[in-house]
């Protein structure tokens, strides 16, 4: 009879939380495809950027996030740091960013600092799919028509039509970034989490938390993606690496990253990492990456935008990374006053 009763009980709680995920589901599926948006947390990004009103904006991914933090290199400079850093980002998220973050908040940095390795800021179908999509989704304003176009596979297959107009893109290999009900759904429970926990913290903050809780930095549950292929310093993954620099604003997102900033009168630095280094404290590179680094910059520089490069530097050595490309815990004082050195004469 008490067993009969705890089994009640139970079947009895679990009827509303169906009922919500139905009814979820049921809105979801009754959405148009273009009003699925990540736009609650659109508005606390920029939310919070207009809070932090910086004077230098940092962006990138575990290369930043591993070798310094905003609150050390605004002490060490006197300046205000702001750091926009996600694990597994991509050009394509840092471009959302900067369009519908950045340059809808009204806030006008001195500068704005990337930090990147090798051909990764034109390589606009990198890091779109599987567990790298939530950092599209969470930049995306539901109108992103040169996201469609440049996620394309080239040169375009007949099923990509299909896909597209109905908002998904298969490819043999996977799906590409789209918005999805799955999606959407996961979106709606992770908020519905944050409201059930909310004990007088506000969401974004718990949401921040988390997302550096449960980050590449925390968890290295992704090592394996981030650790270079032997003999390499680059990602395993090589589909679709773009082999010499084209600046066409048809073949990366890069230009018109350039371009929004142009417009707003924000100069932009570029600054490239170096990769792990061998045993005699040299990155390996092909003359092909070479070619390319040195497209870059001269493409680069040409449109008034900063470069740097510590890839030849002997100072960045072998004792000084963790795993993969990051930089030891250890390490981040040291590559701190490293950077700052570097970046002040350049920095507006």
């Amino acid at each position: 009879m008490k067993q009969s009763g705890v089994r009640l009980g139970i079947f009895l709680l679990l009827i509303p939380a169906g009922a919500w995920l139905a009814l979820q589901l049921i809105a979801i599926v009754g959405e148009p495809a273009e009003a699925r948006s990540e736009g609650g947390q659109l508005d606390e990004l920029v939310a919070e950027l207009q809070t932090a009103r910086p004077d230098y904006l940092v962006i990138g991914d575990s290369m930043l996030t591993t070798r310094m933090e905003a609150e050390a290199i605004s002490q060490l400079s006197g300046r205000k740091f702001y750091f926009y850093a996600r694990g597994g980002a991509s050009s394509a998220a840092w471009f959302l960013y900067l369009k519908n973050v950045v340059f809808k908040s009204g806030v006008h940095p001195r500068a704005i600092i990337f930090i990147f390795r090798n051909q990764y800021l034109t390589w606009p179908r990198f890091r779109v799919n599987g567990q790298y999509r939530a950092n599209l989704e969470r930049v995306d304003d539901g109108d992103e028509p040169l996201l469609s176009r440049l996620l394309l596979p080239d040169p375009p297959q007949p099923w990509d039509a299909v896909g597209w107009a109905s908002r998904w893109l298969v490819e043999p290999g996977g799906v590409f970034y789209a918005k999805t009900a799955s999606g959407e759904f996961h979106s709606r429970l992770e908020n519905l989490a944050l409201d059930l926990t909310s004990f007088g913290a506000k969401k974004a903050e718990r949401r921040a938390y988390l997302t550096k809780r449960f980050d590449l930095a925390s968890l290295r549950a992704d090592v394996a993606a981030e650790l270079p292929a032997e003999g390499s310093n680059i990602d395993n993954s090589d589909a679709g690496r773009p082999r010499v620099f084209d600046p066409s604003p048809s073949r990366s997102f890069l230009p018109h990253m350039v371009q929004m900033a142009k417009d707003a009168g924000i100069p932009l630095v570029f600054f490239r990492v170096k990769c792990r280094p061998g045993p005699d404290q040299v990155t390996a590179q092909s003359e092909e990456l070479a070619e390319y680094t040195r497209s870059l910059k001269g493409w680069l520089q040409s449109q008034n935008c900063f470069f740097y490069d510590e890839t030849s530097d002997p100072k960045i050595t072998l004792d000084l990374y963790h795993d993969g490309d990051h930089l030891s815990e250890a390490a981040k004082p040291w590559w701190t006053d490293y950077f700052w050195k570097r970046m002040a004469p350049l920095l507006p």
